[in-house]
């Protein structure tokens, strides 16, 4: 279940990638700007968050059946570039052999989590640090694009939920001088 966890959300991941070029197209955005964009000095560019959800999807499938983390190769310094990445990743998941779409390994998987050398669980290891983590910089990636103006909703993290246009969570307030 959760390979097609990670399957359907880099789907969302290109939604919102795809949503982002035609905010780009259709306003004065500059896409290196966005690119480089952070939330904080200290944290990954808007690209390298993308790139990091995609290496996060392999990483949480291929140590599962004890298979090597297949390279990821594409130009990130770009949105098509980082949509390349995207399909890149999505291929190396299908490419997963027929037996990897079973159970999962029962062995322990050592993972680096940072500068730190970690032992999971197998059921930890997806549950606890694999999937959180790509969550993690998935939700950076439509944090970062919200904060540049792209019309982005919930429903285009998840697939799911659906709102009408120009709807908001909370109302305006009006001004005193109204």
């Amino acid at each position: 279940m959760y390979l097609r966890v990670l399957e359907r959300y880099l789907g969302q991941l290109d939604i919102l990638l795809q949503k982002a070029v035609q905010h780009i197209e259709q306003s004065d955005s500059q896409e290196q700007a966005i690119l480089q964009s952070r939330l904080a000095e200290d944290m990954f560019a808007f690209h390298q968050q993308v790139s990091t959800c995609v290496g996060f999807a392999l990483r949480a499938a291929y140590p599962l059946y004890d298979l090597p983390i297949p390279p990821l190769k594409a130009d990130t310094v770009s949105f098509n570039g980082l949509r390349a990445l995207v399909r890149q990743g999505k291929d190396f998941l299908h490419a997963l052999p027929d037996e990897a779409q079973g159970q999962p390994m029962e062995e322990d998987i050592w993972s680096t989590a940072g500068f730190a050398e970690r032992h999971f669980s197998t059921e930890e290891y997806i549950h606890l640090y694999a999937l959180p983590n790509f969550f993690f910089h998935l939700g950076i990636v439509y944090a970062l694009l919200r904060q540049a103006g792209v019309d982005l909703s919930k429903g285009d993290f998840d697939g799911f939920h659906v709102y009408p246009p120009g709807f908001r969570f909370e109302q305006q307030q009006a001004s005193p001088s109204q």
